[in-house]
């Protein structure tokens, strides 16, 4: 019996992962094809339309996780509000704490499900992705929310504006990604990038597409965001640890002018600006303020990135026009 003890203590101690949770990161990588996406970035669909997409705003609801070979995972009554232009080269979240070891796939859903996407706007706090939103993201009590908003610019001259957001019920659907994720440490990241050129598919991209609502255009849109958009893709460890300093650059995209906006002035010492290639444009200390003012004249996709103790704490790009 002593001898049965000793080699069941033996295999816990040598399987911590067994009972061990794990903080789980969703990270998405905004993609056009093979480079990153920026609003500046012009792209063409499998139709050939020419297009540069400025806005792109979409919903993930009802995450689930399968891993260790059969067991599933439900993330419950969490929310993601994906801002693709706001938020840089990609976005993170952080899902919770989970007992995993090895993860199998991912799946989730396009949109807002079941009732929260009837539910009352005014009842979630300020910071919640359901609340209200700038630009808006709620079509009305009876339609419920807006699940992709995409806008941008099309045309053989790049000069014709469309629009086209995906709504309704009977749109919601999932999107399923295999994944093993990335271990950093402890820390499991879920990374998928997002092709954006895919999203577009089959939709004839030019000034006449002019669609808000939940049939025509928008149901191609959402079958898109579900079935060809998303894949498997790299975990970028040094930008997923942006998510836990609360600040902002803005305008963005911007034509000169941009505040660099901390929510506490002790989240960083200064700022670095490089340009894409790495090299250093500008440092600007924050001397104990939570907001700087800049300027860069020269049209191009910058770095912000926020120096806390000689190290990078928080990066984004930033839109020159």
């Amino acid at each position: 019996m002593k001898k049965q003890l000793s080699i069941l203590l033996f295999t816990c101690l040598m399987s911590p992962l067994a009972w061990a949770q794990s903080e789980v990161h969703f990270q998405i990588n905004h993609k056009l094809g093979s480079t990153t996406y920026s609003p500046s970035q012009s792209a063409s669909n499998n139709l050939g339309d020419p297009f540069k997409i400025q806005r792109l705003d979409y919903y993930i609801s009802e995450i689930t996780l399968y891993h260790d070979g059969g067991q599933v995972t439900d993330i419950t009554d969490h929310y993601i509000l994906v801002k693709a232009a706001r938020d840089g080269m990609l976005t993170s979240d952080v899902l919770g704490n989970y007992t995993i070891s090895q993860l199998d796939s991912v799946r989730f859903g396009i949109g807002v499900d079941g009732s929260k996407n009837h539910s009352d706007i005014s009842a979630y706090a300020s910071n919640h992705p359901l609340s209200f939103q700038s630009p808006s993201m709620h079509w009305g009590w009876s339609a419920g929310y807006r699940f992709v908003a995409i806008e941008g610019m099309g045309g053989a001259s790049m000069n014709q504006g469309w629009q086209l957001h995906g709504l309704g019920d009977a749109n919601y659907g999932y999107a399923t990604v295999v994944s093993s994720g990335t271990w950093d440490g402890s820390k499991l990241i879920i990374a998928i990038d997002a092709d954006y050129e895919m999203a577009l598919k089959d939709i004839t991209v030019n000034g006449s597409l002019n669609y808000h609502g939940s049939s025509s255009h928008a149901v191609s849109l959402l079958n898109n965001f579900k079935n060809e958009v998303f894949s498997a893709g790299a975990a970028n460890v040094s930008l997923e640890e942006t998510e836990s300093v609360n600040w902002a650059v803005y305008p963005n995209p911007s034509s000169s002018e941009f505040a660099v906006s901390l929510s506490q002035a002790d989240e960083a010492d200064h700022v670095e600006i490089r340009d894409l290639s790495g090299k250093l444009i500008e440092t600007q200390a924050f001397n104990y303020q939570n907001e700087l003012n800049l300027e860069l004249n020269l049209p191009g996709v910058y770095l912000i990135s926020l120096i806390k103790d000689n190290a990078v704490v928080a990066s984004q790009k930033l839109l020159i026009q």
